[in-house]
């Protein structure tokens, strides 16, 4: 995993910054800490956390602390400490974050936080020139206080890439199974799109010992079942592609979707075609938008990755920032948004800032996205979106999916007759015109 990014900003005058990866993945970004302390700066590491309460060196075989440092649990007295007393070095502040910000409307808790963010602050601009450096470590999903996002560069721990994955399967598969068939890593490699590195490891770990000790070829599966339980966890319903057959009506929609699958297509790369964006679904309920959904996911041969809408309400930008991040390394996939519009106030009422967050990072994914990722959203109305979301270069299309006219509900009830009755297959049809306008005009208004 590349931190050539974080190395860079150091490197160029940033001397504390704030990095996030999730506490799984927290052994290794800490050895790959020290190690760029060591190598690229030449500087000592030191950590701190609430669970040792000392500024402890790591990235060495000795075990020291810095003796002038008396333990505390006070963030405060840590940040002073390292500004009036500190040797150089690059001292890594773990999950410093939620101290950061306040939840609470007590007085003395708001000025406790303004005087921790206003000495972060401090040490941003004193130590410039030094050969001192924080790095904020969050392994706690949370983010730093608009207050100090502009003079604290933040980086999140990336997903491995696919071609992260193939190199990581070929170095740690031998260490397991060195009989496995090497084969088998490309697969592999695309089951194991969206997890961390220590994820897929725990994964494979999890399926040797499913089969006696051994990596058979369902390892695979295995796999894939353990990344389902693991996005499950992160309110992702992860599906394979779906095995959706033809359907009765929205012909507009078929046929736009085998055209959606062309630009996916290695000749369509070649020419420099851009990648599709994706598709806004607006129709009243019961119409058979997540059943289109599923189809559409089914002809461009992708997973389906379904996103509880209620769970980023109530979580925010950091925790969709998270989701997004899940979705791009599954790539290629289909993402779906069950009513969108559960994101965002009724019209009429203004957004509070959670809100406005959210949608700015939904402009801003959907704008600039460049991944094999075709989201689907739908919603029941589209007054009901903000008008932001629907300008050009978000959605590519906007498709009603209401009552199906009369041509339609007759396919409708063709293909439903035909599983009970060989008439109707083949194209066959034993009723009469006049039978048939009877069974439509009894069927207005009905999905």
């Amino acid at each position: 995993m590349s931190y050539s990014k974080l190395k860079l900003s150091l490197q160029s005058g940033n001397s504390v910054v704030s990095y996030q990866c999730q506490l799984t993945e927290r052994i290794s970004v800490l050895g790959a800490l020290a190690s760029i302390a060591s190598t690229s700066f030449h500087l000592p590491c030191y950590l701190w956390n609430l669970g040792s309460n000392t500024l402890a060196l790591i990235g060495s075989d000795k075990q020291e602390v810095l003796a002038d440092f008396n333990s505390s649990t006070n963030p405060f007295s840590v940040l002073q400490f390292l500004l009036t007393e500190a040797q150089s070095g690059i001292f890594i502040l773990e999950n410093l974050h939620p101290f950061l910000v306040s939840s609470s409307s007590d007085v003395a808790s708001q000025v406790a936080v303004v005087r921790l963010v206003s000495q972060v602050t401090s040490l941003a601009f004193d130590f410039k020139d030094s050969q001192k450096f924080i790095i904020l470590l969050s392994t706690a999903d949370r983010e730093l206080p608009p207050a100090l996002s502009s003079v604290v560069p933040e980086f999140i721990h990336p997903l491995p890439s696919y071609e992260d994955n193939v190199a990581l399967l070929k170095d740690f598969l031998p260490s397991l199974d060195p009989a496995l068939d090497t084969g088998i890593i490309p697969q592999l490699a695309v089951s194991a799109g969206g997890l961390s590195t220590e994820e897929i490891k725990s994964g494979l770990r999890y399926s040797f010992h499913l089969n006696g000790g051994k990596l058979t070829p369902d390892v695979t599966q295995n796999l894939l079942d353990y990344k389902i339980d693991r996005l499950n966890a992160f309110n992702l319903a992860f599906t394979a592609p779906p095995n959706v057959k033809n359907f009765g009506g929205v012909t507009n929609i078929r046929n736009a979707i085998h055209s959606v699958k062309k630009r996916y297509s290695h000749e369509a790369r070649q020419r420099g075609i851009p990648l599709p964006k994706g598709w806004l679904f607006v129709g009243p309920p019961g119409t058979g938008k997540t059943f289109v959904s599923k189809f559409c996911a089914s002809i461009l041969g992708f997973p389906m990755i379904a996103v509880d809408t209620g769970a980023i309400a109530s979580g925010g930008a950091s925790y969709l920032r998270q989701l997004i991040n899940r979705i791009e390394a599954s790539q290629p996939a289909l993402a779906y948004f069950d009513e969108l519009d559960k994101l965002f106030p009724e019209p009429g009422v203004p957004a509070d800032v959670q809100q406005r967050q959210v949608l700015g990072l939904l402009l801003t994914w959907l704008q600039d996205k460049v991944s094999e990722v075709f989201v689907v959203a739908t919603l029941n109305r589209l007054d009901c979106l903000p008008p932001e979301l629907t300008r050009l270069g978000r959605f590519d299309e906007i498709f009603y999916v209401g009552f199906p006219p009369a041509g339609e509900r007759k396919d409708i009830l063709h293909l439903h007759l035909a599983r009970f009755d060989d008439r109707y297959k083949q194209g066959g049809d034993p009723l009469t015109l006049k039978q048939w306008r009877v069974i439509l005009n009894k069927t207005i208004n009905m999905t």
